[in-house]
């Protein structure tokens, strides 16, 4: 009647329409749902500061939320769709064999203070504290059932339940981050936060977000090394060393694996060595790389330690892909945007935003071994699971990491159109899987980014980006890495009659080794 009023319809157009049945279609949309919510989340603030700092014609601040505005992001919604579902299925397969892994215990109870801290970051016992309610009182309210909703792998669930036991619900499950980036720009292409936007609003993509890297910091510390002149096929022994002004610290491989090997440099990133990644470190020396990784991207302050060179420092998603970007790229780093443009309701453009131009931080050919080194990983190394078990045939080199007790789940993989982060684990470090089997980033990250690629192949839309291949080593580079990828760390006569009882090797990390000449060593005094 309205429309009739202000002559938008004819009195005879009012009276047939208004004889018509009502028929509602809602969807019901929120924050939370929707493409790309954490993306969304997170480019949010900003864009409020945006409508603060710009007036209309009328002189008054935009609002983000009526003033029809259109914000064009870099977000490619094929991928971000490939994402969101890779990740949601793959976490679902975890979430089972991690619930399955614990079925006969609980995850907190190796740290019982997990579930403690849970508890008092909860909503309900921080209202309830703020209120002064006595800790007796609040123990009592905690485990009073109470109707909530959940979230379950199966969906939500309506349930009778107490606070303290949803606490144990959410404490109980694992999260994941996953980033895309397009590596000559840096245009973020994919961004999905978590596996639910409604219940776990914690951003494990975001800068502010930092978790130990584990081995997927190998790579800069490998170019850091061969940017100060390391050879990359001189063989580094694999034997366990005990470093004296470390506290006798004594680095391991995983599984106790390779200690009687030798590897080249493109051996030991293939196979993650860690006793002779530490090795590598010392040469490029800690400074140095901590300055390199700065320099790629990273932006996070990292310890100068010698476990440096196994990912002890915590890092975001958004700047450990930054850095793998830099390698894709040529040795040119260059820095992640979002946001490309914003228009009015009529498509006047009120700002578009320029791409800020690349910086040459590492050498050409350093880049392009390190990027050949960890092809070799994606091909028959610890990310060989990409090709063997998901069939993923694209030009791609990666690296995956775990880290201490199987806290943190990681997988990077580049081609030159894309830069690819997975990372898995519970928001709480402490809650975790107790077998490197079942945690490690190749059981855990890996898989994510094969459900993308999976989907991604098939999409010709984005055939630019799955069918990228990398450009051949040029004749001098490949020369230059043309070695076996490890050899054996005994003698002639060892290998017949067995090697007798190890000398416990010390050393001081730092120390410059000086190298004997050969008669030195003939004639070297018993």
């Amino acid at each position: 009647m309205q429309m009739n009023k202000y002559n938008k319809l004819s009195n005879d157009q009012a009276d047939s329409l208004i004889k018509l049945p009502i028929v509602l279609t809602y969807n019901r949309i929120t924050h939370h749902s929707g493409l790309a919510p954490y993306f969304r989340e997170y480019i949010r603030p900003e864009l409020l500061e945006w409508c603060r700092s710009h007036k209309k014609e009328n002189g008054e601040e935009y609002h983000l939320y009526i003033d029809g505005l259109k914000i064009y992001t870099t977000i490619d919604s094929r991928m971000q769709s490939y994402a969101e579902e890779a990740v949601k299925t793959q976490m679902n397969t975890i979430q089972h064999r991690f619930d399955e892994h614990w079925k006969n215990k609980k995850p907190w109870d190796i740290h019982p203070a997990s579930l403690t801290d849970a508890v008092k970051r909860s909503d309900r016992y921080k209202k309830l504290k703020d209120k002064g309610t006595s800790d007796s009182e609040i123990n009592k309210i905690m485990e009073t059932p109470i109707a909530m909703t959940i979230f379950t792998w199966e969906g939500e669930k309506e349930v009778r339940m107490s606070p303290m036991d949803s606490v144990k619900h959410y404490l109980s499950f694992l999260n994941a981050g996953f980033l895309a980036m397009e590596p000559k720009q840096g245009a973020i292409q994919a961004w999905v936060g978590g596996i639910d936007h409604n219940y776990f609003q914690y951003d494990h993509v975001r800068k502010s977000t930092k978790r130990q890297v584990g081995s997927t910091f190998k790579p800069l510390v490998y170019a850091a090394a061969l940017e100060k002149g390391a050879r990359p096929c001189e063989f580094t022994s694999a034997e366990k060393t005990v470093y004296t002004n470390m506290e006798e610290w004594t680095p391991q491989n995983t599984g106790g694996e390779h200690y009687d090997m030798k590897f080249s440099m493109e051996g030991a990133l293939a196979y993650s060595v860690n006793t002779v990644s530490v090795k590598i470190l010392e040469k490029a020396g800690i400074d140095q790389t901590i300055s390199l990784a700065h320099q790629m991207g990273i932006e996070s302050d990292m310890p100068a330690v010698p476990s440096l060179a196994l990912g002890v420092a915590d890092i975001s998603m958004t700047e450990l892909v930054t850095a793998y970007a830099c390698l894709a790229n040529g040795g040119v780093a260059v820095k992640p945007f979002c946001i490309s443009s914003i228009t009015d309701s009529h498509n006047n453009v009120l700002e578009s935003f320029e791409v800020t131009k690349g910086k040459q931080v590492l050498s050409s050919a350093t880049s392009q071994m390190i990027v050949h080194m960890l092809k070799r990983t994606v091909n028959e190394g610890t990310g060989s699971s990409l090709r063997s078990q998901y069939g993923i045939s694209n030009d791609l080199a990666g690296k995956t990491g775990t880290t201490q007790s199987n806290a943190d789940g990681w997988f990077v993989a580049m081609s030159p159109k894309l830069v690819i982060g997975a990372w898995v684990g519970a928001d709480d470090p402490r809650i975790r899987f107790r077998s490197t089997s079942l945690g490690q980033g190749a059981r855990t990250a890996l898989p994510i980014v094969a459900k993308f690629y999976q989907q991604a192949n098939s999409d010709k839309e984005l055939n630019a980006f799955t069918s990228a291949r990398f450009a051949a080593l040029p004749d001098k580079l490949e020369r230059r890495l043309s070695c076996d990828l490890y050899k054996s760390d005994k003698t002639l006569i060892e290998k017949i009659f067995g090697k007798k009882k190890e000398k416990e090797n010390k050393h001081v990390f730092g120390a410059e080794k000086k190298k004997e000449g050969f008669f030195k060593k003939l004639f070297k005094k018993g």
